[in-house]
């Protein structure tokens, strides 16, 4: 069993005429709680959402697909570990997992990584008893159910809903996992689609701060305990440019069906999501995916859900603005003016060093700003052009306190630093 895994995340937009970020389901999610944290010395677990982790708890090691998924969701979402293979293996009696690693100077290993992923996994995957990492063929880390290796390494484990603890071992992590339940529990279909979707497309499209969804469920049935839903679905990921909160990327309107475990409290939990293949035509895949009278019903009141779903996501950015104390306009990208470097006299060879320089991947190819939330503090990234001198300025700075972090400047005819 093979699989690549190449978690290199870019916080740059590399874009001339759109904005677009690089991230695996995928991908790292920020989980806030965590982040804000202050004066803390443990360290932190940054991965998905745990109300996506709960529905795998219960995983059988054999069941290759589910561990997958796990594997997937936890993998090292940072840009300091490259995993180019992954398989099982056995050591006498005992099971595990083993991960070759590549080091370059790239991806620098850390061990750190290697025990939060292995310490989530020997929680999540009954039956599983180390956690090996190999690096040039020679074994790097190892970790062991209750093993010497995991005791006493403290780390701050957090949700995106502000339930945070202090964990030492895998078990700690169980115990966490079952606090957390209720607050993944839904006790409408509709409440439970919203908290699904985020989960899932969080995950894909990244790159911005705040995710916001929209949904119409078409139908529900429930039988032997699952609940299976017909939903037309919408999903925003957000992110301040210009001083405006721009949907950078997302799902306009998309076909899919979700499943639920329906618990003896009849409460729904989220367990899978089927979304329309990429490329295919909306038509085409409400016909297929729903069964006739759904589908029928569905594409006779496109316009009307098209309009509840963008509303929806928009009341709920407005909402995430409110919470900020921010009165900032909502819109796509090219909802707004932008004036990019090639309008102000930057050469092509220019640009093209700007977006192949590390130093200068978060800055926008615009006159302007955007913003980022690093370690629970928002930075502004601005970009300007200097025309006397023919240059390119790049300032980061504190948004609250409008303190300069870094600043850059290149010259606008070869994109080499000056000054």
């Amino acid at each position: 069993m093979k699989q690549l895994f190449d978690t290199k995340l870019k916080k740059g937009i590399a874009i001339a005429a759109a904005v677009a970020m690089t991230a695996g389901i995928a991908a790292a999610i920020y989980i806030g709680a965590a982040s804000r944290r202050e004066n803390r010395s443990a360290e932190d677990i940054t991965f998905a959402p745990y109300r996506q982790l709960y529905t795998l708890k219960a995983t059988k090691l054999k069941d290759l697909e589910k561990v997958n998924s796990i594997i997937g969701l936890t993998t090292f979402y940072s840009e300091n570990a490259r995993i180019v293979n992954q398989e099982q293996a056995t050591d006498g009696n005992k099971k595990g997992l083993v991960f070759e690693l590549e080091e370059t100077r790239a991806y620098p290993i850390q061990s750190k990584e290697c025990r939060q992923q292995a310490t989530v996994l020997l929680a999540l995957i009954p039956k599983l008893d180390f956690v090996e990492y190999k690096m040039n063929g020679e074994v790097y880390r190892r970790y062991q159910q209750y093993g010497e290796e995991s005791r006493g390494k403290v780390f701050v484990l957090a949700d995106d809903k502000g339930f945070s603890a202090n964990l030492k071992s895998g078990s700690d992590f169980a115990a966490f996992m079952d606090q957390v339940r209720p607050a993944y529990e839904s006790q409408s279909v509709h409440e439970a689609a919203g908290k699904a979707i985020l989960a899932e497309l969080n995950g894909k499209f990244s790159g911005g701060e705040f995710g916001a969804e929209g949904h119409t469920i078409m139908s529900a049935e429930t039988v032997n305990g699952k609940t299976r839903a017909c939903a037309v679905l919408a999903f925003g990921s957000y992110r301040f440019i210009n001083d405006n909160f721009v949907r950078i990327e997302g799902e306009t309107i998309t076909p899919a069906v979700l499943t639920f475990q329906v618990n003896d409290k009849g409460n729904y939990m989220f367990e899978h999501a089927e979304f329309a293949i990429e490329g295919m035509k909306y038509e085409d895949a409400v016909n297929e995916m729903f069964v006739k009278e759904t589908a029928e019903r569905t594409l006779a009141n496109h316009e009307r859900i098209l309009q509840q779903l963008e509303n929806d996501e928009k009341q709920q950015a407005q909402n995430y603005l409110k919470q900020l104390g921010r009165n900032s306009k909502i819109g796509k990208f090219s909802d707004f003016p932008a004036t990019y470097l090639s309008k102000v006299g930057v050469s092509s060879e220019a640009a093209n060093a700007i977006l192949e320089n590390d130093k200068l991947l978060s800055y926008p190819m615009w006159v302007g700003t955007q913003e980022f939330i690093e370690d629970g503090k928002r930075f502004v990234y601005e970009t300007s052009y200097e025309e006397g001198n023919s240059s390119v300025a790049f300032k980061k700075y504190d948004y609250e306190t409008k303190q300069t972090v870094e600043e850059f400047k290149v010259s606008a005819a070869d994109g080499n630093f000056v000054g």
